[in-house]
This record gives C-alpha cells, sequence and structure tokens, in this order.
C-alpha cells in the first residue's frame, strides 16, 4: 500500500509542472489579452482611448519585462 502511494505521489509533481506550463502558455501566447477582451465586451473595437480607460480603471500597467 506504501508503494502503491508513493508512486501515485511521485506522479503528482510532474502531472503539477505538466498543468502549470500548460496553463501559462495558453494565457501567455493567446492572441489579444485580458484587456482586449474587456473592451471588446464592453462593445468597443480596439480603440485606444477605451483601452487605455480599461487598463487605468483595473490598474493594470505594461508588463514587469516586455517580451520584443
Amino acid at each position: 500500500m506504501t508503494a502503491y502511494v508513493a508512486r501515485r505521489l511521485s506522479l503528482l509533481i510532474p502531472t503539477l509542472l505538466f498543468i502549470t506550463m500548460a496553463v501559462f502558455l495558453s494565457v501567455r501566447f493567446v492572441p489579444g489579452g485580458v484587456i482586449d477582451q474587456m473592451v471588446t465586451q464592453m462593445g468597443a473595437t480596439g480603440e485606444t482611448d477605451a483601452i487605455d480607460r480599461v487598463r487605468l480603471q483595473n490598474a493594470l500597467g505594461p508588463d514587469a519585462v516586455e517580451v520584443r
């Protein structure tokens, strides 16, 4: 029984690592972003003033590390 529990616990770490990486990559590399989705739901079509307004309302600034 302890071997079974140890085997199941040892599989937990790679599973959590895989899920974490999959969620991170799907959020990071999906086109657009959270702000674009919020602006679209508001009915605006990507206007820069609407995007800036949503950023200010939600206290969202640029990323800490900008990817070029």
